[in-house]
């Protein structure tokens, strides 16, 4: 198909999208996926401070603030690119576990979205993308909060 033809592609949605939106349509998905891991994680870490007391508490605390925080922010700018409203999909639950698994697969989890925070800021406008790397700083802040916790309960 030519530039000429009547047939919408995807490519050419995608190219509409970004001129009647000001933001490709990947920008809006890419937010939507982000909301719905921060509010996994809010929900997993303030179940954790409930679990938990003293120090676990108060870390697992400031870690809930933390995703609670990014997932407003990213709900902001979901709406200022759409003027909609998200719904994030049910969050997952917390895997079972003793506290030192839970620690390790949370490690694991907020440098995975240390690193999907910095791919996605590779190709975001310049608004989303200070709000990524920031937001990338955060999670890797959060591993290594769970690898601190982690040395305190493996001995």
């Amino acid at each position: 198909m030519d530039n000429n033809s009547i047939f919408l592609t995807q490519r050419k949605f995608d190219e509409v999208w970004g001129r009647v939106t000001g933001s490709p349509r990947a920008d809006t998905d890419i937010l939507k996926t982000l909301m719905n891991y921060e509010y996994t994680d809010w929900n997993i870490y303030r179940t954790l401070s409930q679990r938990y007391t003293g120090e676990n508490k108060i870390r697992f605390t400031e870690m809930a603030n933390d995703e609670r925080r990014h997932f407003r922010m990213l709900h902001g700018a979901y709406y200022i690119l759409t003027g909609e409203k998200y719904v994030p999909e049910k969050p997952e639950k917390l895997s079972s576990g003793t506290l030192p698994q839970i620690l390790k697969e949370r490690y694991k989890i907020e440098l995975e979205a240390a690193a999907g925070y910095l791919k996605a800021a590779e190709t975001a406008p310049s608004d989303l993308a200070d709000l990524y790397l920031s937001n990338a700083e955060d999670e890797k802040r959060h591993a290594k909060t769970a690898l601190y916790l982690l040395s305190g309960v493996v001995k």
